[in-house]
C-alpha cells in the first residue's frame, strides 16, 4: 500500500514538473513578431480565449503563450497560439500551420450602433471637423481619469458609472504619430475626455521616426490662454455653466511641456462610504506652443 501511495504521488510530481517546464519552455521561446500596445495586445488574446471554447483548448492555452504574427491597423491582428514545449495549439484540430484572424470588434458594439453613431457626431461637433475618421476601439466600464467605486463592506455595487465610449482618430495630428483619443458618455453623448497619444495600433520602434513634437518655440501664458477659451467654447452646454460660477476660479500651472487651466468645485463631494474622484473638474491642457493636447469635464458625470 505505501509503495501505491508512493508511486501516485511520484506521478503527481512529474506531471506537474513535466507541465512546468514545458509551459516555461513556451513562455521563453515565443515572441510577437510584432509588437503592438499592451492593452490592445491584452483584448486580442481575450478574444481568441474566447474563440477557443473547448475547455480542454483552453486549459493548454493557459499552459502556453500567444504571439502577434501580424497587425492590420487599427484593430485586426493575426495570432498564432501554443501550449506547452512550443507545440501549436491548432494541432488539436490538425491543423498545426493555422493562424488565427482576430477583428476586436465586439458583439456589444455592433448592438449599440445608434449611440455610437451620435457619439461620433458630438465629437466631429467638438472638434469641429465634420469628416474626421473615428474608430470604436472598445467600451470601457469607466472613464480613464474618473472612476467611483463604493468602500469595501458597504452596499451595493463596486463601481458606480455607466459604461464609456473610447475612441481613436485615424489619421495623425499635423504628420507627428500621435492622435485624439476620445471618451464619451453613451446615454448622453457628451465628450468627457479628448487626450493625445500614441494610436493603439502603432507598432513598436516606429516613434524613432516621429518628429519631436515639443520642440517648438513656447508661447507666453497669455497667449495660449485665449486657445483654452476657444476650446471650452465647442462645448457650451457642459461648460458655460461652470465658467459663470463666481465660486469657481481656474487654477493654473506650468508644467514642462504643457499649461494647464484646472476648474474644481471643491464644494461638492462623495457620499460617504463612497471612494475615488473626490470633486468635480474641468480641466484643458494646452502645449506651449499652443496646441490642445488634453480636455476632461467631470461635472455632469459626477452629479450623476
Amino acid at each position: 500500500m505505501k509503495k501505491k501511495i508512493l508511486m501516485f504521488i511520484g506521478t503527481i510530481v512529474f506531471v506537474v514538473l513535466f507541465l512546468g517546464i514545458g509551459a516555461l519552455v513556451t513562455k521563453l521561446t515565443v515572441h510577437d513578431l510584432v509588437s503592438v500596445d499592451q492593452g490592445l495586445r491584452s483584448n486580442f488574446f481575450a478574444l481568441a480565449h474566447h474563440h477557443y471554447d473547448n475547455p480542454f483548448e483552453r486549459i493548454a492555452f493557459s499552459l502556453g503563450k500567444g504571439q502577434i504574427v501580424s497587425v492590420n491597423p487599427p484593430f485586426g491582428a493575426e495570432l498564432r497560439l501554443f501550449t506547452i514545449f512550443h507545440i501549436p495549439l491548432t494541432i488539436l484540430r490538425g491543423k498545426p500551420n493555422e493562424t488565427v484572424e482576430i477583428s476586436y470588434e465586439s458583439r456589444e458594439i455592433a448592438k449599440e450602433s445608434e449611440r455610437v453613431e451620435k457619439a461620433e457626431a458630438s465629437i466631429r461637433e467638438f472638434m469641429n471637423d465634420p469628416d474626421m475618421e473615428l474608430v470604436l476601439s472598445y467600451i470601457s466600464s469607466h472613464y480613464s481619469n474618473y472612476m467611483v467605486w463604493k468602500e469595501k463592506g458597504t452596499s451595493g455595487s463596486k463601481g458606480t458609472q455607466s459604461s464609456v465610449y473610447i475612441f481613436q482618430e485615424k489619421r495623425f495630428i499635423n504628420n507627428d504619430c500621435q492622435v485624439y483619443t476620445f471618451e464619451v458618455n453613451p446615454e448622453t453623448s457628451q465628450v468627457i475626455q479628448v487626450q493625445t497619444n500614441w494610436p493603439w495600433w502603432f507598432q513598436a520602434g516606429e516613434e524613432d521616426e516621429c518628429p519631436d513634437v515639443y520642440s517648438n518655440p513656447a508661447k507666453s501664458k497669455e497667449e495660449v490662454e485665449k486657445l483654452v477659451f476657444e476650446v471650452l467654447a465647442k462645448d457650451p452646454e457642459y461648460t458655460g455653466g461652470i465658467l459663470l460660477r463666481s465660486d469657481i476660479q481656474a487654477q493654473f500651472r506650468e508644467l514642462k511641456y504643457n499649461y494647464s487651466w484646472t476648474w474644481e468645485d471643491e464644494s461638492v463631494s462623495l457620499p460617504e462610504g463612497f471612494i475615488g474622484n473626490q470633486h468635480p473638474v474641468l480641466r484643458v491642457m494646452m502645449t506651449k506652443d499652443g496646441r490642445f493636447d488634453y480636455y476632461l469635464n467631470t461635472f455632469d458625470i459626477f452629479e450623476k
